[in-house]
């Protein structure tokens, strides 16, 4: 019997093949309950068990920080260095968050020679429809990437006419000591809106005097840093 988002008639059989079975959770009360990886784990081990693959189990809770998986890191190491000749996930989303970040992912599978796959969308790389649906996916990266830099940079300049002077440097909207904090914030390894009500329980306010929201710690601290 196929567990819940295996997609059987997708499988493809390819004999004593090593894998990393990557398990992922997004808090920190997820990791230690195990809620989640289990039910990722026994999609994972079924989808193995039907394609003759060894599977490898790793488990990663996921930090504050958004690209912070050093488990999901160490794999793709393994992989690189040829010890291991495949991953698979149960969903696309325990992998990434973003279409870019599966790309990424996705060229290293094509680069390095090994196998992905995401049962949750029946992509797989050893077979032919898989390695069609991965390039369909690099297509989309790339033409998320073109529209996002283009509605950026129509949003500036949209704002630039209406208040030449919002693109200012932030240490002068709201002072170096709060831009210092922002900064400080983010290398510690908080998210935006943890930042944001920081700046609130301690008595910040924006360079508007209103409440402060993540949107705004995370248009200061880009700032900062371009």
């Amino acid at each position: 019997m196929v567990g819940p988002g295996v997609q059987g008639p997708t499988l493809n059989r390819r004999d004593s093949m090593n894998v990393f079975g990557y398990l992922r959770v997004s808090t920190e009360g997820q990791g230690e309950s195990g809620l989640g990886l289990e039910a990722q784990r026994e999609q994972i081990r079924l989808a193995c068990e039907m394609k003759g693959w060894i599977s490898t189990f790793r488990e990663e809770v996921e930090s504050g920080r958004k690209n912070d998986r050093p488990v999901l890191d160490g794999i793709l190491a393994d992989l690189r260095h040829g010890d291991m000749q495949g991953l698979v996930v149960s969903k696309l989303d325990r992998l990434a968050r973003s279409i870019k970040q599966v790309d990424e992912v996705l060229r290293q599978s094509t680069k390095y020679g090994w196998t992905f796959c995401a049962l949750d969308l029946g992509v797989d790389t050893s077979t032919a429809t898989g390695r069609m649906v991965t390039n369909m996916i690099a297509a989309i990266a790339q033409w998320e990437g073109e529209m996002i830099g283009e509605r950026t940079s129509a949003a500036l300049q949209a704002k630039k006419r209406q208040d030449p002077d919002c693109l200012k440097r932030p240490d002068k909207a709201v002072g170096s000591k709060v831009v210092k904090y922002i900064v400080d914030g983010r290398e510690y390894g908080l998210t935006y809106r943890a930042i944001a009500e920081l700046l609130e329980e301690d008595g910040y306010v924006t360079a508007q005097g209103g409440k402060w929201h993540a949107s705004s710690v995370r248009w200061i601290y880009k700032s900062d840093k371009a």
